[in-house]
């Protein structure tokens, strides 16, 4: 991976941390929109999980406990 996309990846956790830090609904759009696909890519699910914030991981984490995965 290039700095270049390095950063822009971290850029992207960030922002997700960022809304999981947000008021109920902006958590809701980052569970519905994001979160709840992403759990489903199950070769990507780890290295997503190992960039993403405390409360990001947290609420990915309980997503994927509810889902049976």
């Amino acid at each position: 991976m290039s700095f270049k996309e390095h950063e822009e990846s971290s850029n992207i956790y960030d922002f997700l941390e960022k809304m999981a830090l947000s008021e109920e609904k902006v958590q809701g759009v980052l569970i519905v929109s994001v979160l709840e696909s992403l759990i489903t890519e199950r070769d990507i699910i780890d290295f997503a999980k190992s960039h993403m914030g405390e409360l990001t991981k947290t609420l990915c984490e309980n997503i994927e406990k509810a889902n049976g995965y």
